[in-house]
């Protein structure tokens, strides 16, 4: 089957050999005369040679440009490039807010805040940023208790309730 497919592309022998007959006589038809007129014809012959060869060197040049640019040529696939990393994602204690002398709810959460932080003094001590232990403020026991949840994000106290956020 293949070489059936084959061979209705390939000519018959004859045809090959009436064409190098027809190609030889084309070539030397005005063979008497370029005898006669020797400098002439090997002028005309030099300039076909010529032609032929510049042909030939466009050609080589044209696929040789070609191979490069091909080997130049590279499938790129995009792909999406972050321009900038995460931000850092924190914890923080949702705190009411309000005045502590009219809402009993503000004193409450203020007081859960400390009692979690001296229950866990040991390890809120090295979260603590403070100059003077006296001066103390139920804000740095959070932000200490907040520094400790994202430590160990398994922490919890009580009623405390701590919100992811995501920081500059």
């Amino acid at each position: 089957e293949l070489w059936e497919n084959l061979a209705t592309d390939v000519k018959q022998p004859s045809e090959y050999i009436s064409d190098y007959h027809k190609a030889l006589t084309e070539k030397f038809e005005f063979y008497n005369i370029a005898v006669k007129n020797k400098a002439a014809s090997l002028a005309n012959a030099a300039a076909e040679k010529e032609e032929a060869e510049n042909i030939i060197k466009l050609v080589a040049a044209a696929a040789e440009t070609a191979a490069k640019l091909n080997s130049m040529a590279v499938s790129h696939s995009a792909i999406p490039v972050a321009t900038h990393k995460e931000l850092k994602k924190v914890h923080v204690l949702e705190i009411i807010e309000g005045d502590y002398k009219t809402d009993e709810k503000v004193l409450n959460a203020a007081s859960i805040v400390v009692v979690a932080f001296i229950n866990n003094i040991d390890e809120c001590k090295k979260y603590l940023r403070v100059k003077n232990i006296w001066a103390l403020s139920v804000e740095q026991m959070a932000e200490s208790l907040c520094k400790m949840k994202d430590a160990d994000a398994n922490f919890t106290w009580g009623t405390l309730k701590f919100k992811l956020v995501e920081k500059l």
